[in-house]
Parts: C-alpha cells; sequence; structure tokens
C-alpha cells in the first residue's frame, strides 16, 4: 500500500502503564497492567511517581522494577447511538 491513508472509524485508544518486575538471578521477567489513562499526561506522571516510589524504596534487592507506557488502540464494537 503506497501513500493511502487509512481511516478507522469507532477506534478508541489509552495509554497504558506495564509494570516490568525482573529478576536479577533467574532472568524471569513479569509485566503487569499497573494503571491506564486517557491521557499521556496523566500516565506519564504515574510513570514517574512509581518510578521515584521504587528508587527510594524498593522492594527486593534482587527484582528491577520499571513501568512503561505503552498507547494502545481499540475498535469499539458499541454502536455510539446505542450508547448514549
Amino acid at each position: 500500500m503506497k501513500g493511502g491513508n487509512i481511516t478507522m472509524e469507532n477506534i478508541k485508544y489509552q495509554f497504558v502503564v506495564f509494570k516490568i518486575e525482573e529478576n536479577k538471578d533467574s532472568g524471569k521477567a513479569e509485566i503487569a497492567v499497573a494503571a491506564h489513562f486517557s491521557s499521556k499526561v496523566d500516565a506519564d506522571r504515574f510513570k514517574e511517581a512509581k518510578e521515584s516510589i521504587e528508587r527510594l524504596s524498593p522492594r527486593f534487592e534482587w527484582v528491577k522494577t520499571s513501568f512503561r507506557v505503552q498507547q494502545v488502540f481499540y475498535k469499539s464494537f458499541v454502536d455510539v447511538e446505542k450508547s448514549a
């Protein structure tokens, strides 16, 4: 597909903050959704606050915890007229 515009209807998005815990000993990682927001500014503030708390008082010495913000797009299958 060259240079074409794609238009999608009923598309919504959210900013999801993932909490990533990496075990330094075993190399295993756990990923969980920490929160979700409709605004990137709010998601970034949440991420910064959580990282500050983790830096000041880490839960475990052998686990590295980080947070990542990801924008997620999804299609709504509910008609706008029906949801009102």
